[in-house]
């Protein structure tokens, strides 16, 4: 199916060319292959910077390094597993920081006295990037599990 997709008219000087200009013959299958550009160019910088050796294989490993590893680690039955680990770390770190956010922000909201005694303490917690958090969280609770939940929380 193709649509024809005219700009809207709209009062003003030039409005004609830009009708002119801008009257484009799309499909579905057009835009979903101009929405690949991108991603496309991206890939082939991403394999470009790795064949020249800007970075080394550890810095940045090339597409086709990720892809045997992606292949590896699902014939191993091992893909699943780690998606799945990911997805708990997820789900547990939204869970704990909606019920956190939910309870702070009715207290600060619903209590003046709250409101004046954390509101400077929170508001000065919230401008701290989270990604600036990850050595402290490692320091205090190690790199396993808690940390990496701690830093989903946070966000």
């Amino acid at each position: 199916m193709s649509t024809v997709l005219k700009p809207a008219a709209s009062a003003g000087a030039g409005t004609g060319n830009r009708a002119a200009a801008g009257t484009v013959l799309t499909s579905r299958w057009t835009r979903a292959g101009l929405g690949l550009v991108v991603p496309v160019l991206l890939l082939g910088l991403w394999q470009l910077v790795s064949v020249l050796g800007v970075f080394s294989a550890v810095q940045l490993p090339s597409p086709g390094a990720v892809l045997t590893s992606a292949a590896d680690l699902i014939e191993r039955g091992e893909l699943g597993t780690h998606i799945a680990i990911s997805t708990q770390r997820v789900l547990t770190g939204f869970a704990l920081g909606a019920a956190l956010g939910l309870v702070l922000g009715a207290l600060l909201g619903l209590s003046k006295l709250a409101d004046v005694l954390l509101g400077p303490l929170f508001g000065a917690v919230r401008a701290v990037p989270s990604l600036a958090l990850v050595p402290l969280l490692i320091l205090w609770m190690g790199i396993g599990e808690d940390s990496k939940v701690t830093l989903i929380t946070i966000g």
